[in-house]
């Protein structure tokens, strides 16, 4: 029997174009980032990165959202541009999800517009956006040249644009995978560091 408290959200992230350009120097790896409450933007789920996609990224990912809420009506959308160290704040959206309610399919493919810091339309990001019960199979979308996605409906929070200006000043916002392979590699480092002392230091010395 379906479970009708909590639905899922998959959404297929297509394409993106005529984005800006935030990389100073050759091209921008650009990933997308989605989450359902400004609450707790760290609950979120992310494409792989697409290195030198430039402002044209291609992705044909799908990506579930769990427990989805009767009164969940926003889908937060951030296209990032993957760093080394600082990873960029491309453009950004929020997608009423009324508009796939709408639909007796549950289902609607949209092109969206996304916005930059400064909240200017900044190019369009391709997404199908399909509301399940959580025991249904999950849905996948490809799109073809054949497919005339619908023009979606955008809006602008006013939590969203503040939260993208902190996110703008931060120096520590990295693509979640990434940061954790980093956080990874630190560790080691460390037990490595630990491990080489304990080897050298006089018996005297080491902590018991």
């Amino acid at each position: 029997m379906a479970d009708n408290t909590h639905k899922a959200l998959d959404v297929t992230v297509h394409r993106a174009q005529d984005l800006d350009n935030v990389e100073k120097h050759g091209r921008q790896d650009p990933y997308v980032r989605l989450f359902l409450g400004l609450h707790d933007p760290d609950k979120c789920t992310v494409t792989t990165y697409k290195k030198n996609a430039g402002e044209l990224p291609v992705w044909e990912e799908r990506l579930t959202l769990e427990h989805l809420k009767e009164e969940t009506h926003i889908l937060y959308v951030e296209i990032m541009d993957h760093e080394k160290v600082t990873d960029r704040i491309i453009a950004f959206t929020a997608i009423p999800l009324s508009q796939v309610r709408e639909w007796t399919s549950n289902s609607f493919t949209g092109n969206f517009d996304v916005y930059n810091r400064e909240c200017e339309t900044r190019g369009t990001i391709s997404l199908t956006l399909c509301i399940r019960d959580r025991d249904e199979p999950a849905h996948t979308h490809t799109l073809d040249s054949t497919s005339r996605p619908h023009k979606g409906r955008t809006t602008l929070i006013p939590e969203h644009k503040k939260r993208i200006g902190n996110l703008a000043g931060k120096t520590h916002v990295s693509h979640p995978i990434a940061a954790a392979a980093n956080e990874a590699v630190i560790d080691l480092a460390a037990k490595v560091i630990a491990h080489s002392r304990s080897r050298t230091e006089p018996a005297s010395v080491r902590e018991i």
